[in-house]
C-alpha cells in the first residue's frame, strides 16, 4: 500500500514513518518543517504547508495514494491559543478540503481527549459529550465532524509520552515526559492539585494503532489510550521507577491552570482493532531519565522541545 504520511516529519510522524518503514509499506512524508529544523529520514520527502492546497491535491493525485495519515496540526492548547487563526486553518479548514478531495482513499486522523474538556464522568466512551475548553479542542473536534461519512478512522488520543525515535525531537510539554525530566534534574516535583485525571498512551503504541487502521476497514470514533492516571499517581510513579525524589504539593488555582480533568474508555478499540499495548509507562520514564542523566538531551527546557515555544519561534521568523 502507498501511504502519505502528511505531517509525518514530527513527534508522532517519527514513530509511525519508523514502523511503516521497518515493515515494508511504501510511505512518502509532506512536511513543512514547523517543528523540527531538518528531514534525514531515507523515504520521499515533500515539502509544503497543508494549506498550500494546490501543492498537495498535485501531490495527492499525481502519486496516487492507497491511504493519507493527517498527522499536520497545531498540537496543544498553548501553541493554538498563541493564533487561533493558523490553528484553524490547520487543524480545521484544511481537514475539510481533504474530506472533499479524498474520494475514497483510506484516511487515519490522530484526534484527542482533549475534546472531553472536564467530565466528572469516568470512562468516557466515544458517544458520551465532548466539552471542549480550548481553541485545540474545539478544532479537532470539529475536524472530526468532517470524516466522519468518509473512509476514516478517528482516533482521540490520549496524552502521549516517552520517546518517538532516533530523529525526531522528544516532546517535553507532555506530561509524563516533563514531570520525568523535572524529577531528575531537580530531584523533586510540585504536583498542583493532583486528583485530576489524564488518559495517556505511548507515542510508539500510537504509531502501531495507525498502522493497524491503515489496513483495517473499520471507520468512525475510537478512543486510544492506555491508561488512564491522576498526576498525584503519575508523580508517585515516577518516584517509584527512578527510585529517588520528593513530591511537593500545591493547590490548583490561577487562571494559567489546566483545567482539563476526564478518563476514557478504550474497549472500543481493542474489541475491532485486537490490538495490544506494547510499550509501559515504566519503561517510557527510565528512557526519559537516561537520556536526562547521560546529556542525550542537553537542556530539556530548550524551546526546541516545546510546541508552544517552537511556534512562536518559527511563525516570528516566517
Amino acid at each position: 500500500m502507498k501511504i502519505l504520511a502528511i505531517g509525518g516529519g514530527g513527534y508522532l510522524g517519527g514513530a509511525l514513518v519508523d514502523l511503516l518503514v521497518k515493515n515494508g509499506d511504501n510511505v512518502h512524508v509532506y512536511d513543512s518543517l514547523l517543528y523540527e529544523r531538518q528531514y534525514f529520514k531515507p523515504v520521499p520527502f515533500h515539502y509544503g504547508d497543508v494549506r498550500d492546497k494546490h501543492r498537495l491535491l498535485r501531490l495527492i493525485d499525481g502519486e496516487d495514494y492507497d491511504a493519507i495519515v493527517w498527522l499536520a496540526a497545531i498540537v496543544g492548547d498553548p501553541a493554538c491559543s498563541y493564533n487561533e487563526d493558523i490553528a484553524r486553518e490547520v487543524n480545521q479548514d484544511a481537514v475539510e478540503w481533504l474530506s472533499s478531495i479524498a474520494g475514497d482513499r483510506r484516511i487515519c486522523f490522530p484526534s484527542s481527549c482533549s475534546v472531553y474538556g472536564s467530565n466528572m464522568k469516568r470512562g468516557l466512551v466515544e458517544e458520551d459529550d465532548a466539552r471542549p475548553l480550548s481553541i485545540y479542542a474545539e478544532t479537532k473536534l470539529n475536524a472530526e465532524k468532517f470524516l466522519l461519512n468518509k473512509n476514516a478512522v478517528i482516533f482521540r488520543l490520549g496524552t502521549l509520552f516517552g520517546l518517538g525515535d532516533k530523529f525526531a525531537r522528544p516532546r517535553f510539554d507532555l506530561v509524563v515526559n516533563v514531570m520525568t525530566a523535572n524529577m531528575v534534574e531537580a530531584g523533586k516535583l510540585t504536583v498542583f492539585g493532583g486528583d485530576q485525571m489524564r488518559p495517556l498512551v505511548h507515542v510508539q503504541d500510537v504509531a502501531r494503532a495507525i498502522r493497524c487502521a491503515i489496513y483495517n476497514n473499520r471507520c468512525g470514533i475510537y478512543n486510544l489510550t492506555n491508561y488512564n492516571m491522576r498526576i498525584d499517581e503519575l508523580a508517585q510513579k515516577i518516584r517509584d521507577v527512578l527510585g529517588y525524589g520528593t513530591i511537593e504539593n500545591s493547590e490548583r488555582e490561577g487562571d494559567g491552570m489546566d483545567a482539563r480533568d476526564y478518563s476514557v474508555s478504550c474497549e472500543k478499540f481493542i474489541r475491532d482493532f485486537q490490538m495490544e499495548f506494547h510499550y509501559p509507562l515504566e519503561r517510557a520514564i527510565a528512557e526519559i531519565a537516561y537520556a536526562i542523566e547521560h546529556k542525550r538531551v542537553k537542556n530539556f527546557r530548550s524551546k526546541v522541545f516545546n510546541n508552544l515555544l517552537n511556534i512562536k519561534d518559527n511563525l516570528s521568523n516566517g
